[in-house]
């Protein structure tokens, strides 16, 4: 379903990851393999939701190797 909702979008590639059951980690690996971006936004298929104004703070803050979300000052997200 992502596949056919973005795949007509040249700035979004969805990836999918053969190795899931391998963990977060390998879904990231595959999603970093997919592609040449100087900097690039990761998210789960299963969060296609998160607001336009998240990803413009997100693409503010970047130059930092990595951004991980928090909440409440604890690493993590409400989730």
């Amino acid at each position: 379903e992502l596949q056919a909702r973005y795949g007509s979008r040249p700035d979004i590639v969805v990836v999918h990851n053969p190795d899931y059951r391998q963990g977060l980690g390998s879904s990231i690996h595959c999603a970093l393999a997919a592609s040449d971006a100087d900097y690039l936004f990761i998210s789960h298929g299963d969060l296609p939701c998160i607001p336009r104004e998240v990803y413009q703070q997100l693409w503010q803050a970047r130059g930092c190797e990595a951004l991980f979300p928090t909440w409440q000052g604890e690493a993590g997200h409400p989730v």
